[in-house]
C-alpha cells in the first residue's frame, strides 16, 4: 500500500497542523529516546500519547521504556503509584491501537508483578489470559513466572491445586509445540523454560499420587519408551512418594530396559524389594 503523506494521515491527527506537529514530536521523542534523555524525550511523548496516539507504534515501546525507568529510579510512593498507572496504561493503548493483545498482557502482567507484589493476583491473571490468548507464541518468560505466581497462590490457598496443575499441563505443552517451531530456534530457550516449569511443578505438592496417575498415566500409554519423559516421570513420583504406584513399576521397567543405569536399577531394587520379590 502507498503510504500516505504524513499531512494527508488520518492517523497524525484531524488537520494538516495537527499532523505535522504530530510527525515533529514523533521525531523528537525518536531523537531523545536513542540517546537514553528519557526526561527530555517526555514532553513530545506526552503530547503523541495523547494527541495521536495512532501515529507510531514507538509510542508503546517507549512509554514502557520511560516508565519503567521512573519505577526503577525512585522509591516515592506517590511518584511509583502514578508511574505504575501510566505503564498499565501504556499496555492498555497498545492493545487498543496497535493489537497483539495476548503479547500485550503478558508484558503487562509481568510489569505489574514486578512492580507491585500487592497486586499478584491481578498479575496472574493477565498472564493467565496471555497464555489462553497466545498459546504456543506465548513468551518463556510469561509462562514461568505464572507457575511462580500459581505455586504462591496455592500455597496460600487462593487457587486450587487442580488449578496449578492445568497452569503446569497448558504451559508444558505449549513450550513442547514452541520448542520445535521455526526450525528449532526457541530451543535452548524453551527448554530452560520448560526446566524451571516442571522444578516448580514438582515441589509445589499440588497433586497426590492418584492425581499425578491420572495426568501421566495416559502419556506413559501414548509414549511408554520415551525416554527424557521416562526419567522426569520416575523422578516426580519419586519426589511426590508414589512409588507403590503401578505407574512408577512400569515407568521403572521400561526406563532400565531402555537405558540400564546404577539410579533405574536401584530404583527397580527398591521396587522389588517392596513387592517382597527378593530374587529380582
Amino acid at each position: 500500500a502507498q503510504q500516505l503523506n504524513i499531512t494527508e494521515n488520518p492517523n497524525y491527527g484531524a488537520d494538516s497542523v495537527s499532523r505535522l506537529e504530530c510527525a515533529n514530536n514523533l521525531s523528537t521523542m525518536s531523537e531523545f529516546m536513542k540517546i537514553n534523555l528519557y526526561d527530555y524525550a517526555l514532553p513530545a511523548w506526552k503530547k503523541v500519547f495523547s494527541e495521536c496516539p495512532e501515529s507510531s507504534k514507538n509510542i508503546y515501546l517507549y512509554g514502557v521504556k520511560i516508565y519503567r525507568d521512573k519505577l526503577d529510579n525512585t522509591s516515592d510512593p506517590d511518584i511509583r503509584a502514578g508511574a505504575l498507572d501510566t505503564l498499565m496504561l501504556v499496555y492498555d493503548k497498545r492493545a487498543q491501537y496497535f493489537g497483539q493483545e495476548g503479547l500485550v498482557l503478558g508484558r503487562k502482567g509481568l510489569d505489574l508483578f514486578k512492580y507491585d507484589r500487592e497486586q499478584i493476583r491481578e498479575s496472574y491473571d493477565l498472564l493467565k489470559r496471555s497464555m489462553e490468548m497466545s498459546k504456543a507464541s506465548t513468551e518463556p518468560a510469561v509462562m514461568v513466572t505464572l507457575m511462580q505466581i500459581s505455586n504462591a497462590l496455592f500455597k496460600s490457598g487462593v487457587i486450587e491445586g487442580r488449578e496449578l496443575i492445568d497452569t503446569y499441563l497448558h504451559s508444558e505443552d505449549n513450550l513442547n509445540k514452541r520448542m520445535n517451531a521455526a526450525g528449532g530456534k526457541y530451543r535452548a530457550q524453551s527448554e530452560k523454560a520448560l526446566a524451571n516449569i516442571y522444578a516448580i511443578f514438582a515441589k509445589s505438592g499440588a497433586a497426590d499420587c492418584a492425581t499425578l496417575v491420572e495426568i501421566f498415566g495416559p502419556k506413559f500409554e501414548k509414549t511408554p519408551e520415551d525416554l527424557e519423559f521416562l526419567k522426569k516421570l520416575t523422578s516426580l513420583l519419586i519426589d511426590q512418594d508414589c512409588e507403590d504406584s503401578e505407574l512408577f513399576a512400569s515407568g521403572s521397567e521400561n526406563l532400565y530396559r531402555l537405558e540400564p543405569s546404577s539410579l533405574a536399577a536401584y530404583n527397580l531394587a527398591k521396587l522389588f524389594f517392596k513387592k517382597e520379590d527378593f530374587d529380582k
